[in-house]
């Protein structure tokens, strides 16, 4: 017998105080309680291949004592300041006893590799267990005509490969959803085990990390964790209110241009009868304050939302970092000082009122891209920035971060940077609310926000990290809203409910 774990697309940060570092003590722990013969890492262990990242993960290995080799990924080719460094690093042999090596971590086999394994398949029959990084649907006609042929020879029994995030088993091929409590789909982060019998069958068994996964915890975590979770009406608010009524949902969030028209006094009658079901947390999203060729805007519509926000007695009111060109707010302090002094001003009535408010982190869009001058507020730092600077000119600290997901995860390049983990890590205790969705994949490859978000591990965004960071105290337990345009909050709400077995 011989048993080899498989640790894949963990993208560790170089902050050591992230829940992605729980998970990777445990995989190791875990790995020596297996007794595994070795260890082989599949790519993307680190997040962008900085040299902080990757000595952690060495020492880590190292320290468990057992054999390990390891292969990139793309994340470890991000950064060319640092690919170097961390490839020295990380750098093992490509070879051990029935386990070899295949570069992919450029979408083809590097060089060496693809006359390694020609080699290999010249020799045939040693029933290896290949791994690599990118999947065989992304390499080229030539790197999958390699495999095949090595496949054929009996080289190669069994392929694994990583980046997906996701699983697939077939007879000779694998994909593993890897460790990163953000991304792993379809369950848990996991550690893969793949075991040659003494008859020389490859076989596979998955032991998923019990910490991210919240259907393990007691009921009454559970219930806490429901009763700070709610739905936003988006598009049909009083539609959504009335599900809410009917299924007791905690919290409920509206926004101001969905219902400015509407009668404040049937509003309340609605919020009461909502109130009386246990309804606890009500919040309103406010329009947005714009920077826009030297004219500030929305200042009108903010005040009016500041006031609605009074009347209906809202616990907390969210509202985006202001829409202004990063270099503007950088090389312009005086627009900087004028839009901080207007919204705290316009947001008077409401922190008089001592209303809660959550400043929304924004994210990198295609017209960010395409002028390459971004906005500001798509940054942790930024974020904090901004609170502090509305504490001190409010005179309140009942301000704090509307945390957005999905804004976290369709952020690219900062996405990579600045990873949902991180945002847990490093602004947690100034989250004053949470907006949940999903995110969709074009096409043309760009993503889509506020899709619905009816599982814990989804693909592209799964809450394993959420769930450990919120029970390791790393986040406060603020209302969280389900923000879904695409399909209905209420149904994300009620499979969330499911799944964690607790529908009411």
């Amino acid at each position: 017998m011989f048993t080899v774990a498989i640790l894949a697309d963990l993208h560790l940060p170089d902050a050591a105080d992230t829940v992605k570092e729980t998970v990777l003590d445990w995989a190791l722990t875990e790995a020596k309680a297996q007794k595994v013969d070795l260890i082989v890492g599949a790519g993307d262990l680190t997040g962008t291949g900085t040299e902080a990242a990757a000595m952690r993960i060495r020492l880590k290995l190292e320290k468990t004592k057992i054999p390990f080799l390891l292969t990139p990924g793309n994340a470890e080719m991000r950064d060319p300041a640092w690919k170097k460094r961390s490839s020295a690093i990380l750098a093992t042999p490509r070879q051990y006893d029935h386990v070899v090596l295949l570069d992919s971590s450029t979408r083809m086999f590097a060089a060496r590799d693809r006359e390694l394994l020609k080699e290999l398949t010249r020799q045939g029959g040693q029933n290896l267990l290949a791994v690599t990084h990118c999947p065989m649907a992304t390499l080229d006609d030539g790197d999958r005509k390699l495999l095949e042929q090595a496949a054929s020879a009996g080289t190669i029994g069994q392929l694994v490969a990583g980046h997906y995030h996701s699983d697939t088993r077939e007879v000779k091929y694998s994909l593993v959803r890897g460790l990163d409590p953000d991304k792993a789909a379809g369950g848990a982060p996991a550690l893969a085990l793949f075991t040659l019998d003494d008859s020389g069958n490859w076989s596979r068994r998955d032991i998923a990390c019990p910490a991210a996964d919240p259907r393990l915890w007691p009921e009454n975590e559970r219930r806490e964790w429901l009763n700070h979770l709610g739905i936003s009406g988006m598009a049909a608010p009083l539609d959504s209110l009335a599900l809410a009524v009917e299924a007791e949902v905690p919290a409920f969030e509206f926004r101001y241009d969905s219902i400015a028209k509407l009668d404040v006094s049937l509003l309340l009658t609605r919020l009461a009868a909502w109130r009386r079901r246990g309804g606890r947390y009500l919040s309103l999203q406010l329009p947005d304050l714009r920077w826009r060729d030297g004219i500030l805007e929305g200042d009108v519509q903010i005040a009016r939302a500041a006031g609605l926000a009074v009347e209906l007695h809202c616990d907390s009111v969210a509202i985006h970092a202001p829409r202004v060109k990063l270099s503007v707010f950088r090389r312009a302090p005086e627009v900087r000082q004028l839009m901080l002094e207007k919204m705290c001003a316009l947001l008077k009535p409401v922190t008089d009122a001592g209303i809660v408010v959550g400043v929304e982190n924004l994210h990198m869009s295609a017209r960010d891209h395409k002028s390459g001058d971004r906005g500001f507020g798509y940054t942790p730092e930024e974020c904090r920035e901004w609170i502090e600077a509305m504490r001190a000119v409010a005179g309140t600290p009942r301000i704090g971060l509307q945390l957005d997901i999905g804004h976290v995860r369709n952020n690219a390049p900062y996405s990579s940077l600045y990873t949902l983990s991180q945002w847990y890590a490093s602004m947690g205790r100034e989250v004053v609310g949470f907006h949940l969705h999903q995110i969709r994949v074009e096409e043309d490859g760009s993503y889509t926000n506020h899709a619905a978000l009816s599982g814990l591990f989804g693909k592209l965004i799964s809450l394993s990290s959420l769930f450990m960071a919120w029970r390791a105290g790393q986040l406060n337990h603020a209302p969280m809203f389900l923000e879904i345009r695409e399909g209905s909050s209420f149904e994300s709400c009620q499979a969330l409910r499911r799944e964690l077995d607790i529908c009411s």
